[in-house]
């Protein structure tokens, strides 16, 4: 419990709304604050690619960035936002 009040701070959850919550509920929060947290990281990597490529030979990825082996099947990853283009 001393680590579930922290998580559920940190995913914007105030006391209240901790102490209302069932335990799968508060995991369904954190796993999403994870999530958003996560794509943030990522969309930071994929803006650093593009400001550093010019200035590197070496080719950069996200996932290289972020230290992150992605197994993609094959396909490139697709940058954020551009899901559906």
């Amino acid at each position: 419990m001393e680590e579930a009040v922290p998580a559920a701070l940190d995913a914007g959850l105030d006391h209240g709304q901790f102490w209302g919550c069932t335990p799968a509920e508060l995991g369904e929060v954190v796993e999403a604050a994870r999530r958003r947290a996560e794509r943030d990281w990522y969309r930071t990597a994929w803006l650093a690619c593009y400001v550093l490529a010019p200035h590197t030979k070496k080719k950069l990825t996200p996932e290289k960035l972020l230290g992150k082996v992605v197994a993609t099947g094959g396909t490139k990853p697709t940058p954020p936002g551009f899901e559906g283009a």
